[in-house]
C-alpha cells in the first residue's frame, strides 16, 4: 500500500511539470532606448521682432537770458509741456555661443536692431502777463540699438530660462520748437550715437535638434541728452535761449528664433 501511494504522487508530480513545460514563456521586453538630453552648446544665429516703449517722460524746458533763469510776471522761468510717450516696435539679428555643464548653461550673445520707437508732446502754458503764452513741442526717435551680453540660465531638457545683461549702444535723436506770442522762436535738434547698460531674462525652447524659439524682456538705459536752442526774434538772434533734458531708457519684449550650428 506504501509502494502505491509513492508511486501515485510520482505520477502526479511529473505530470504537473510537464504541463508546466507546455505554457507558454512571456518574452522578456526589450530595454527602452534612453533619449539624449537636449544639449545646448554651440554657436547660433537667428532673427527677432519686438516692441519697446520708454518711461511717460515729463518735458520740464528752462529759459534762460544771457546764462541766468528768466523770471518775469506769471512765467517762473521754467514750465511742464506735456509728456514724450515714446513707443514703437524693431527688429534684427543676434549671434551668439553657448557652453554648458551639467544643467547650466553659460555663454555670449550680441545683437542689432533697426527700431521706429518714437513719440512726441506739446503744451501752451501761460505767459509773462496778460494773454501771452508760450507753446513748446518736442520729438523724440530711438532708430537702431543693439547690445553685447553675457547669458546665464538653467536648462530643463529643452527649456532654458536665462538672465543676461551687458553693453547697450544706440542712437536717439530729440528735437524742439518754442514759439510765444511775443514773437520769439527757437528750435534746436540733438542727436547722439550713446552708449548704456542693459539687463534682462528670457525663455528659450528647443523646437528641433538645430532650432529653438525664444521670448525676452530687456531694459535699456543710454543716459540723458540735453536739447537746446538759442531765441530768435524777427530773424536776429537774442539772449534768450531754452533748454531740456531727454532720458533714453526703454523696455523691451521680444521673440526670436535661432539656427544652432552643429547639431
Amino acid at each position: 500500500m506504501r509502494h502505491l501511494t509513492l508511486a501515485t504522487l510520482a505520477i502526479a508530480g511529473f505530470s504537473q511539470a510537464a504541463f508546466a513545460a507546455d505554457l507558454p514563456v512571456k518574452a522578456a521586453s526589450p530595454m527602452t532606448a534612453m533619449v539624449a538630453a537636449y544639449n545646448w552648446t554651440g554657436l547660433y544665429i537667428g532673427g527677432n521682432v519686438g516692441y519697446g516703449w520708454g518711461r511717460n517722460e515729463n518735458v520740464v524746458v528752462n529759459e534762460t537770458l544771457a546764462g541766468a533763469p528768466f523770471v518775469s510776471g506769471t512765467w517762473p522761468g521754467v514750465g511742464t509741456f506735456g509728456a514724450r510717450d515714446m513707443t514703437g516696435g524693431f527688429g534684427g539679428l543676434q549671434i551668439g555661443y553657448n557652453l554648458q555643464a551639467g544643467n547650466i548653461v553659460y555663454g555670449v550673445e550680441a545683437d542689432a536692431q533697426w527700431a521706429g520707437i518714437k513719440g512726441n508732446s506739446g503744451a501752451t502754458l501761460p505767459y509773462i502777463v496778460g494773454p501771452n503764452t508760450i507753446s513748446v513741442t518736442t520729438n523724440g526717435n530711438l532708430d537702431w540699438f543693439g547690445t553685447v551680453r553675457g547669458r546665464l540660465g538653467v536648462a530643463f531638457d529643452r527649456s532654458l530660462l536665462y538672465v543676461t545683461g551687458g553693453v547697450a549702444f544706440g542712437r536717439a535723436k530729440y528735437s524742439l520748437a518754442m514759439t510765444d506770442t511775443l514773437g520769439f522762436v527757437a528750435a534746436g535738434n540733438a542727436s547722439s550715437k550713446s552708449t548704456g547698460w542693459v539687463l534682462g531674462a528670457g525663455w528659450e525652447f528647443g523646437l528641433a535638434p538645430q532650432w529653438t524659439l525664444k521670448a525676452e524682456y530687456q531694459y535699456l538705459d543710454f543716459g540723458s541728452t540735453t536739447l537746446g536752442a538759442g531765441e530768435t526774434l524777427g530773424g536776429l538772434p537774442t539772449a534768450f535761449a531754452v533748454a531740456s533734458n531727454a532720458t533714453s531708457r526703454f523696455h523691451t519684449i521680444r521673440l526670436g528664433v535661432n539656427y544652432r550650428f552643429g547639431h
